[in-house]
């Protein structure tokens, strides 16, 4: 999958902030977390829906590079995540969405690096989904909270990105997606590379065999096989990343001042192969493992941007949907 540097980055906040629910008739399968909304016939709805995922992957060691600079290896890479969104009716084709996210990035990294061993974000989930007709569906979401290094936590360190998305049912086998991810902090993290802090989204679900499906959808697009009823392969790339707020004297502590309070953009490509387990009406688990393929760290303000090499990694996360 090939992407532009300004195509991946306008993405990149979408990619952390878009969580639809890709549903098609009677038929669910696991999608990733773009754009996701459901599309189901209409009928009485439970009371309190509630939609739970935890993750954890690891990348292994990689050398870190400032240009053409080496810089060291990075020893390796941690990163963990936990969500809990609640679904509440609020009247007619409206339902109300409560929740909270965690994400945490860990790193083993090398002397003079310039770079936070860390760096994580906490938020709610505030939003609504909408039932504009049978065919269109829309989802408005804010997600206020914390994104920075947790170190002498102010008001600096909030952020508060949004979406506005779209579903339009074409039928059973076919679904399109249309959305806007904002985020105040990106110009500020990207300034002198991409300073909008609005960036559009397309995508679309496509069902093309009885057991085969194309989620052409950022971040996480797949080519889905469906094996039986319990048991889904899949292979794919995946973005992540996000914007942080960087600690008052963290440029005294890696030896350049003028990276205090500065903003740090994260960037990570992922590549693989994985097999989905429904081992329950509501469970779902996923292993997954391949190559991230790119990963940058970009200090847009200063003017700093370091990359790494390819490595290998592996993830495993737990679904839940009652």
């Amino acid at each position: 999958m090939e992407i532009t540097g300004k195509l991946m980055a306008g993405f990149l906040m979408v990619s952390a902030l878009l969580t639809w629910n890709a549903l098609s008739g009677e038929t669910q399968s696991t999608q990733p977390d773009w754009m996701k909304t459901s599309v189901k016939p209409r009928k009485a709805e439970p009371a309190l829906s509630s939609e739970f995922e935890l993750e954890s992957s690891y990348v292994g060691a990689s050398e870190l590079r400032q240009g053409s600079a080496k810089k060291g290896d990075i020893d390796g890479e941690l990163q963990n995540s936990v969500s809990y969104v609640a679904s509440i009716p609020a009247g007619d084709g409206w339902r109300l969405r409560v929740g909270a996210a965690y994400e945490r990035y860990d790193f083993g990294l090398p002397a003079a690096s310039f770079l936070p061993n860390h760096f994580q974000s906490a938020n709610a989930v505030i939003g609504a989904d909408v039932n504009l007709s049978d065919k269109w569906l829309m989802r408005l979401e804010l997600h206020p909270g914390v994104y920075s290094d947790f170190r002498n936590v102010r008001v600096d360190d909030v952020n508060i990105p949004a979406i506005v998305g779209f579903s339009y049912l074409v039928n059973s086998r076919l679904q399109w997606f249309f959305g806007l991810g904002i985020d105040p902090r990106f110009g500020v993290a990207m300034r002198n590379f991409m300073d909008s802090p609005v960036f559009p989204g397309v995508g679309v679900r496509w069902q093309f065999a009885d057991d085969w499906t194309l989620m052409a959808l950022l971040p996480k697009p797949e080519i889905q096989y469906k094996i039986n009823e319990q048991w889904e392969a899949f292979a794919g790339a995946e973005l992540m990343g996000g914007n942080y707020r960087m600690n008052d004297h963290f440029g005294d502590e890696v030896g350049r001042q003028d990276l205090n309070n500065e903003m740090l953009s994260y960037r990570e490509i992922r590549t693989g192969l994985g097999l989905r387990y429904k081992f329950h009406p509501a469970f779902t688990a996923e292993l997954n493992g391949g190559y991230m393929v790119d990963r940058e760290f970009r200090f847009g303000g200063r003017d700093l941007t370091l990359h790494t090499d390819p490595a290998p990694y592996g993830a495993l996360q737990l679904k839940a949907n009652f």
